[in-house]
């Protein structure tokens, strides 16, 4: 079987498979600003932005790699500069452990130590708010979020670098983690990895792959 045989047929594989929503995942793995990382193995935290359909987008933090007193305090994301940040929406979906202080919100107007500006500042506890309320480790918070202003809005529209204004970076997010150490006194900044594609997009792909593979042997075995 030609290879635009295989092709072909894998293109029509795919179409048979629904779509998958699209996804931005970011891992964060490096203290950036000369403090103390995170005790264990990194990555650390992790941010997942989801194309709900409909012009929703859902916000999933995790801290599934803190251990112990560790928890973030600070998470920071940056908007596409075609929109305003003012004009985002964000309601908490239900099952959320932390709530936070505040989401504030304001192009280049939040500063992560060492590094640059950001236009989304997630403050979670404390202070003001209580030591029950942090975001601490193995905690998963998620939010919807939708955009009141006029331009494209997906999961896309949260991929982009901060404004450079510290001697690190520019990072696409940042989040201050405290409590780290034996004493919970210890605390950092830590960055995102290289942003990873959505495993549902690979799945499909593998899916496909086999598909197409399955085809040429039963051809072959045919000749």
């Amino acid at each position: 079987m030609k290879l635009a045989a295989v092709i072909v047929a894998l293109a029509m594989t795919l179409a048979l498979v629904p779509a998958a929503s699209a996804t931005l995942t970011f891992y964060y793995c490096e203290e950036f600003s000369g403090a103390t990382p995170p005790a264990g193995p990194a990555p650390w935290l992790s941010a997942s932005f989801t194309d709900q359909g409909g012009g929703v987008v859902r916000l999933t933090m995790s801290t599934f790699g803190l251990v112990g007193s560790e928890f973030a305090n600070t998470w920071m994301f940056n908007l596409d500069p075609t929109l305003t940040a003012g004009s985002l929406n964000f309601a908490a979906v239900a099952g959320n452990g932390s709530v936070p202080n505040a989401i504030n919100l304001g192009t280049d107007a939040f500063l992560a130590d060492g590094d640059g500006l950001y236009d989304i500042e997630f403050d979670f506890p404390p202070p003001p708010g209580t030591f029950d309320a942090k975001f601490t480790a193995g905690e998963t918070v998620s939010y919807d979020i939708t955009y009141g202003g006029v331009g494209t809005f997906n999961e896309n529209s949260f991929d982009f670098l901060s404004t450079p204004a510290g001697g690190h970076g520019p990072f696409k997010s940042a989040v201050h983690v405290q409590g780290i150490g034996e004493d919970g006194s210890g605390s950092g900044w830590v960055n995102d990895c290289i942003p990873t594609p959505d495993p549902s997009s690979m799945l499909l792909l593998g899916m496909g792959l086999t598909a197409a593979s399955g085809i040429f042997v039963r051809r072959r075995r045919e000749k």
